[in-house]
C-alpha cells in the first residue's frame, strides 16, 4: 500500500503535519497559539502560559482586540463577526511586536548627551563650541555639565586652550552663582594646581570646608603633584599641606608620598647646583682680583649663605626622613617609581659634604630568623593594637553594615548574638565560603562546589594530632542553598551539626560578616586567619581606614589553592603569613621614643622631634614582583635603605 504524500507547500500546513502523531491525532491542545510554541505536554503548557513573555504577548493581543472593537463603527453582529475572524487570524499568526515611540528629548537632555560624547572623546574644543552655542540660545549649563567641562580642562594637554577654557567656565559659574559641590571644588583645585597657583588652590580648599564639603584624597592629590619644588620654603609649604590633610582625616597614598620624596630630591639637587655655581664664581673672582679686594667674594658668599639659612625653614633631609616615617603607616609596599626616586636621593647624598651618605641595597630576609642579610636587623610582626582593633570593628558597624531603615543593623546584631552564643571565645579560622567554593569554577556553567569547601574545612578539623585542630567558622550566603543534591544536603547537615556554618541573609554582603568575625576574634585568639583569595579592593573595603585595614589584612589573610582541583582526596595548598610583616619596617632609632615628650606638644611635633637629629636610621622596603593571580603566592623583593656614617 502506497503511503500518501504528506508534504505540502504551505509552511503552517507543513508544521501541522509534523505535529501529528502516528495515529493521525493532532496535538493542538499543547500548542500556545499566541506564541506559536509547541509545549509537548500539559505541564509544559502551564509553565509556558505562566511565563512573563507569554503573558506579555497575551496582553498585547488583548489590547489590539480592544482597540479594534472600539474603532469599529458597524453593527453588533458585524463587530462580533470581525472580532471572531481577527481572533482566529491572530491565533494562527502572531502580530509583529510594535516598537515604542521614541521620546522627544528636551534641550537640556540633548545638551547633556552631546556633552557626554565630548567627554568620551576628550574633545575640549568641541565641548567649548557646544557650551557657547547653547548659552547663546539661552540653554544654560547645569552643575553636571560644568563638572564635565572642568574635567575636560584637566585632561587637556594644550596649556593655552586649558587656561582659556577654564577661565571662561569659572567666570560663567561665578556670574550665574552656581553652588559648587565636592566634584566642582576638586576640579577647580586641580586646575589651579596645574597652573602653579598653590596658594589659590588652598583658598579654594578653605572655601570648600566653609561650604561643609568634606575634602577627599582626590582633592589633595593634585596639590602634592603640581606643587612647586625649588626652595626650602616650598618644602615647608608641602609639609604644612600634609598636616592639613591629616586634620581633614584624609589618608594619603603612595602617589602623594612619592610626590613629597620627589620634591625633596629636586630641592636637594637645586641646592647643590646653586652651591657649585657660587663656588665657581667665587673662584673666578678670587683668581682675577687683587690681594686687596680678595675679601669681597668671601663677604658675598657669607651673605648668600646667611640668606639661605634664614629661608630654610625645612631642609630636604628632614622632610625626606619625615616622609618615610609617615609612609610606613599607610603604604604596605613600594613601587618601582619610589625605588627610582630613592636611588636618585642616594646619588645626591654621595656628593654632598654635610648630609650623611644614604645607601639603597637589595637584600633578602631569612624566613626563620627574620634577619636582614645586609644589616642583620630582625624584622617584626606588626599587628593591630587593641584600640586599632576596636576602631576597625566600629567602622564595620557604622560604615559597612548600616542602612537608613535599620534592617542591616538588625541582621548584624543577630549575627553578633549567635557568635557570642556558639563561639564566645572567637574562632581561629574563618572561611570565605563563596571564594573557596567558586575557585577554579566558571559560573554559571559550574556552580559553587560544596565538596571544595569541605576539603578546606577538613584540612583544619581532621588533623591526626588533636592539638592541631582549629575552631572554624564558614560564612556563606543563603542564596547558595537552593536546589541542593542529596550529597550536598549531607555535607551541609554535617556543618550545621558542628556549628561550622552561618548563612548570611539576603541583600547583605557576606564579606562584612567574615571580616567582622575575624577582627572580633582577635580579642581572644592570638592570630585568627581568614581563608580567602579576595584581594579586598571593592568599594566597601576602600571605605575602611587604610592605616589599620592594610596592616590587619597582611597578618590575617591566608591564600589558598588546589594542586588537584577535582581530586576530592587532595588537600588544599595554604600560604600563611610570614613570621614578619610584609610592609615597610623602620629601625627603632628611626622611630625614636615619641611617647617621652612634653604633654604640651602636638602629636606631629613629637614625630618631627623623633625623626630630627637621628644620625643612624634604616628602613626595609618590600616591592611586589609577582602578578596577583588566584591560587598563587605573592612574591616580594626587599631593599635596605640605610645611612652610612
Amino acid at each position: 500500500m502506497s503511503q500518501k504524500n504528506r508534504f505540502t507547500t504551505n509552511w503552517q500546513d507543513q508544521q501541522r503535519e509534523w505535529l501529528r502523531d502516528s495515529r493521525g491525532q493532532h496535538r493542538d491542545s499543547y500548542m500556545c497559539k499566541v506564541c506559536n510554541v509547541d509545549c509537548q505536554g500539559t505541564k509544559g503548557l502551564e509553565a509556558h502560559l505562566n511565563g512573563k513573555k507569554c503573558r506579555k504577548k497575551h496582553r498585547l493581543l488583548q489590547r489590539e482586540l480592544d482597540a479594534a472593537a472600539a474603532s469599529s463603527s458597524t453593527s453588533a453582529s458585524s463587530a462580533s463577526a470581525s472580532s471572531a475572524s481577527s481572533t482566529t487570524s491572530s491565533t494562527d499568526q502572531p502580530s509583529p511586536k510594535k516598537k515604542k515611540p521614541k521620546r522627544e528629548m528636551t534641550p537640556m537632555q540633548d545638551y547633556r548627551k552631546q556633552m557626554g560624547i565630548c567627554s568620551k572623546h576628550r574633545n575640549l574644543q568641541q565641548a567649548m563650541t557646544l557650551f557657547r552655542a547653547r548659552r547663546d540660545n539661552d540653554v544654560f549649563a547645569n552643575l553636571s555639565i560644568y563638572n564635565s567641562l572642568l574635567f575636560l580642562c584637566c585632561e587637556e594637554t594644550s596649556i593655552e586652550l586649558r587656561n582659556t577654557a577654564s577661565l571662561e567656565i569659572l567666570q560663567d559659574m561665578t556670574v550665574r552663582q552656581v553652588k559648587y559641590d565636592e566634584t566642582a571644588f576638586s576640579n577647580a583645585i586641580r586646575l589651579t594646581s596645574m597652573s602653579g597657583h598653590t596658594s589659590k588652590a588652598m583658598s579654594i580648599l578653605q572655601e570648600m570646608r566653609e561650604n561643609n564639603e568634606a575634602p577627599k584624597r582626590r582633592t589633595y592629590a593634585p596639590i602634592f603633584q603640581y606643587h612647586p619644588a625649588a626652595t626650602h620654603q616650598d618644602l615647608h609649604s608641602i609639609n604644612t599641606i600634609y598636616l592639613e590633610c591629616e586634620k581633614d582625616k584624609v589618608e594619603c597614598t603612595e602617589d602623594e608620598f612619592h610626590a613629597m620624596l620627589q620634591a625633596c630630591v629636586t630641592v636637594q639637587q637645586h641646592t647643590q647646583a646653586t652651591t657649585i655655581d657660587l663656588a665657581n664664581e667665587a673662584m673666578e673672582v678670587s683668581t682675577g682680583a687683587s690681594t686687596s679686594s680678595s675679601s669681597t667674594p668671601t663677604t658675598t658668599t657669607t651673605t648668600t649663605t646667611t640668606a639661605t639659612t634664614s629661608c630654610s625653614t625645612l631642609s630636604p633631609e628632614h622632610l625626606f626622613k619625615l616622609t618615610l616615617y609617615r609612609m610606613k603607616e599607610l603604604v604596605p609596599h613600594v613601587s618601582s617609581l619610589v625605588l627610582d626616586t630613592l636611588r636618585t636621593w642616594c646619588s645626591t647624598t654621595t656628593t654632598h659634604p654635610t648630609i650623611p651618605t644614604t645607601i639603597l641595597t637589595p637584600t633578602a630576609i631569612h624566613q626563620t630568623t627574620c634577619l636582614c642579610t645586609h644589616c642583620h636587623q630582625q624584622l617584626q610582626s606588626i599587628d593591630l593594637t587593641p584600640s586599632q582593633n576596636n576602631d576597625v570593628l566600629l567602622q564595620i558597624d557604622q560604615v559597612l553594615a548600616s542602612d537608613p531603615t535599620g534592617t542591616f543593623q538588625n541582621h548584624f546584631n543577630r549575627f553578633k548574638k549567635w557568635m557570642q552564643r556558639f563561639h564566645p571565645k572567637g574562632v581561629e579560622v574563618v572561611i570565605d565560603g563563596a571564594n573557596v567554593g567558586f575557585f577554579g569554577r566558571r559560573p554559571p556553567k559550574e556552580g559553587l562546589s560544596f565538596q571544595q569547601i569541605d576539603r578546606v574545612i577538613r584540612a583544619f578539623t581532621d588533623c591526626p594530632n588533636p592539638q592541631d585542630r582549629k575552631n572554624i567558622l564558614l560564612i556563606l550566603h543563603i542564596r547558595h542553598f537552593k536546589r541542593l543534591t542529596e550529597k550536598q544536603k549531607n555535607i551541609v547537615h554535617g556543618w550545621k551539626k558542628e556549628n561550622f556554618l552561618y548563612q548570611t541573609p539576603h541583600r547583605m554582603n557576606d564579606d562584612w560578616f567574615w571580616l567582622w568575625c575575624a577582627v572580633w576574634s582577635s580579642r581572644f585568639v592570638t592570630q585568627p586567619f581568614v581563608i580567602t583569595n579576595d584581594q579586598m579592593r571593592d568599594h566597601h573595603f576602600q571605605m575602611l581606614s587604610s592605616k589599620h585595614f592594610l596592616k590587619w589584612r597582611e597578618r590575617h589573610v591566608v591564600r589558598f589553592g588546589f594542586d588537584q582541583l577535582y581530586n576530592q582526596r587532595s588537600p588544599p595548598i595554604l600560604w600563611f603569613p610570614l613570621p614578619y610583616s610584609t610592609q615597610i619596617h623602620a629601625d627603632a632609632k628611626c622611630v625614636g621614643n615619641v611617647g617621652e615628650r612634653s604633654s604640651g606638644e602636638s602629636r606631629e611635633e613629637r614625630k618631627e622631634d623623633a625623626v630630627d637629629g637621628v644620625e643612624e636610621w634604616c628602613y626595609h622596603l618590600p616591592t611586589k614582583v609577582s602578578t596577583e593571580k588566584e591560587g598563587e603566592m605573592e612574591v616580594f623583593e626587599w631593599y635596605c635603605l640605610s645611612v652610612k656614617l
